[in-house]
């Protein structure tokens, strides 16, 4: 006798299957995963979609919410003081200019206290001029007028009056 039964929601185990068969059947629905894969991408791409208009909405209301550009955001302010400099060759040959010409010219510096500014060359011949009346004068033997003293300004080596 048959031992399987003749009922109508009868559906065999699968270890009934595979020892009639000698494998185990096929129990997976190549339809089923398909059909998942395919919602699966159609989500990501509405997904997608929602983002990228949810940012759109987002940037707009950025851009009404930040105040207007300024219209001297092209115009560059220079740095405070001291600036790099941006031709070293240059402004040491300026620098160079100015100092020789300070050197060189007669000048004023201070007008109020009567202090000039010589050239070098004419300080240098006037130093050695008074340089050499200085040295003329310690060598001519100082006059009798000038080397007598006054009673007064005698004073005896231990600083009184005899």
């Amino acid at each position: 006798m048959d031992e399987t039964p003749h009922n109508a929601d009868y559906r065999p185990q699968a270890s009934e299957i595979s020892a009639t068969l000698g494998h185990e059947p096929e129990t997976t629905s190549i339809r089923a995963i398909a059909i998942f894969f395919v919602a699966l991408v159609i989500a990501l791409i509405v997904t997608g979609a929602a983002m990228v208009m949810m940012f759109d909405v987002f940037e707009s209301d950025a851009q009404r919410a930040d105040p207007p550009p300024s219209p001297f955001r092209t115009v560059r302010p220079l740095p405070p003081e001291p600036r790099l400099q941006i031709d070293h060759a240059r402004d040491m040959q300026l620098l160079r200019e100015h100092q020789e010409r300070l050197l060189s010219e007669f000048g004023w510096v201070d007008r109020d206290a009567g202090i000039i500014r010589l050239p070098i060359e004419h300080a240098m011949r006037l130093y050695a001029e008074r340089a050499s009346q200085r040295q003329q004068q310690d060598q001519q033997p100082p006059d009798s007028d000038q080397t007598e003293l006054q009673p007064a300004e005698q004073s005896s080596p231990q600083g009184g009056e005899q």
